[in-house]
C-alpha cells in the first residue's frame, strides 16, 4: 500500500522510543471509499432482487469480496431467499462462507489495530535502594 502511494508512513522521536503511524493519502482515501460504496452495494438487498439467475452466477465471485467484509452470511441468506437453489448451484456452501467470514473479522480487526497505532517502545527505568535497576514498562502498545 506504501509503495503505490495509498498510505505514507509516519515516524516520530519520542524520548526514548519511536512511534510509527500509518496514514491514508488521498489516493488511499479514494480506494477507501469505493470499498465502502462496494460493501453497501453488496449489502443491498433490494439489488438482488432486481437481477436475472444468470447474473446471480457473478455472486459466487462477489461472495469472496463479501467474507472479506464480514457480511457473507448476510448475503447468502438474501440470495437464497431470492433464489433457493442457489446452495446446490454455488460453489461454496453456508458453512465455508461462515468460517471465511470470521476469519476475516479476526484479521481485519487485528490490522486495523496496527494500522490505528504504530505502538511505541517502552520505558526503563533506574531504581534506588540497594543499587537494582529495574525492569521498565512497556514493550508497545496495540
Amino acid at each position: 500500500m506504501e509503495k503505490e502511494d495509498y498510505i505514507i508512513r509516519e515516524i516520530k522521536d519520542l524520548i526514548f522510543s519511536k512511534e510509527e503511524k500509518f496514514l491514508p493519502t488521498e489516493k488511499g482515501i479514494k480506494l477507501y471509499k469505493k470499498l465502502i460504496t462496494f460493501k453497501n452495494y453488496l449489502e443491498d438487498y433490494s439489488l438482488i432482487k432486481e437481477r436475472d439467475i444468470d447474473e446471480v452466477k457473478i455472486w459466487d465471485y462477489y461472495m469472496i469480496y463479501a467474507a472479506m467484509y464480514g457480511i457473507s452470511e448476510k448475503v447468502f441468506k438474501n440470495l437464497m431467499e431470492i433464489y433457493p437453489g442457489y446452495e446446490t448451484s454455488s460453489a461454496y456452501t453456508f458453512s465455508s462462507l461462515s468460517f471465511a467470514s470470521q476469519l476475516s473479522t479476526k484479521i481485519s480487526s487485528s490490522s486495523s489495530d496496527n494500522f490505528n497505532s504504530g505502538g511505541s517502545g517502552g520505558l526503563t527505568s533506574a531504581s534506588g535502594g540497594g543499587g537494582s535497576f529495574g525492569g521498565g514498562s512497556g514493550g508497545g502498545s496495540r
